[in-house]
């Protein structure tokens, strides 16, 4: 297992002032087959589903079974939008990435730990502190998980990979899990690992301002009004989720559950441990001023480790590839 992954961002100061990592909607990511899945797929699992409860002696009804994919089918589309992806990769130095998802190299790379890395996580699991119990969120996964790359899409023809482990898992978690988790081999540089988390349970979410937000806040949550019609509602970890959750549809998280799946402009951040970051990689592009004023942010800090490490990018003479230099903050000269 990798002990580090590595997240690629453009320069965002603010991100030292409040650690906090966006996650994207499956309908809002740069691959055409993000969340796509097909019947056959459907139907691959369902066979082995019939089969299973036909093994324990429950009869199939085929007219009712024909319905039940179909639901299925329209089901999935549903459960696939409540989550989104935060990015991560094995890589610090890769070209391609720099110039694609750090801003053409003025950004900045985040090495974390490989652990689950959300604030206030309390729950032990596997030796891992969570933020969250398990069954709540099936199809979340707070720790990143390895990108599967293939050159076809999975078929489900192996019961092993159709059904759940334990019967009281969600049936199509498996199928879920492969689709959130497999891409095309085609993106197999980008080496991604992946953290799955329900868009609703976002500590921040910046959406359009309306009557319907509004209303679903009521007292219970302040709005923070921005720029070009924008607002800011900022969530405690726990509220309204878990055990606390409104089961009748009527809380918060619900309706924001109903925005997002609604509105593509809504942005979904998450608060990531300070302590879990472990280093911050500038790009040959960044200028010397940003990079001084960003460890001086974060040296002048308690919240971040104190054996965070700083490196800056510099252009080979020789090869098409980049060298990282440590970078040491003076206090007394108040520089580099």
């Amino acid at each position: 297992m990798n002990r580090y992954l590595y997240k690629y961002m453009p320069l965002r100061k603010q991100f030292f002032e409040e650690p906090m990592l966006r996650a994207t909607p499956f309908y809002n990511l740069n691959d055409p087959f993000e969340g796509q899945y097909s019947e056959q797929q459907v139907r691959n699992v369902n066979r082995h589903e019939n089969e299973h409860l036909i093994s324990d002696g429950v009869d199939i009804d085929p007219e009712h079974n024909e319905y039940h994919i179909q639901a299925v089918m329209e089901n999935l589309q549903d459960d696939l939008f409540e989550y989104g992806v935060v990015s991560f990769t094995e890589d610090y130095s890769n070209l391609l990435m720099w110039s694609h998802y750090a801003d053409e190299h003025r950004g900045f790379v985040v090495e974390i730990e490989n652990r689950p890395w959300l604030t206030d996580s309390h729950v032990n699991r596997d030796g891992d502190q969570y933020r969250y119990e398990k069954r709540p969120l099936c199809n979340a996964e707070e720790k990143p998980v390895q990108v599967v790359y293939r050159d076809s899409q999975p078929k489900f023809e192996l019961k092993n990979n159709a059904l759940p482990d334990d019967d009281w898992d969600v049936h199509y978690q498996k199928l879920i899990k492969t689709v959130f988790l497999t891409k095309g081999d085609r993106w197999l540089y980008e080496k991604e690992h992946r953290s799955l988390l329900k868009l609703s349970y976002a500590d921040k979410v910046i959406t359009k301002y309306d009557s319907y937000v509004e209303d679903i806040c009521k007292d219970e949550l302040e709005i923070t009004k921005l720029d070009n019609g924008f607002c800011e509602l900022n969530f405690e970890f726990d509220h309204d989720t878990g055990d606390n959750e409104d089961v009748n549809g009527d809380g918060i998280r619900t309706g924001i559950d109903v925005i997002s799946k609604n509105n593509s402009d809504t942005i979904h951040l998450y608060h990531i441990d300070p302590k879990c970051i472990t280093g911050i990689y500038f790009g040959c592009n960044v200028k010397d001023s940003d990079v001084y004023e960003i460890m001086e942010t974060v040296i002048n800090q308690n919240k971040f480790s104190d054996n965070i490490e700083f490196k800056r990018a510099s252009v080979s003479d020789e090869r098409y590839e980049l060298k990282f230099s440590k970078v040491e903050y003076n206090r007394v000269a108040g520089g580099i």
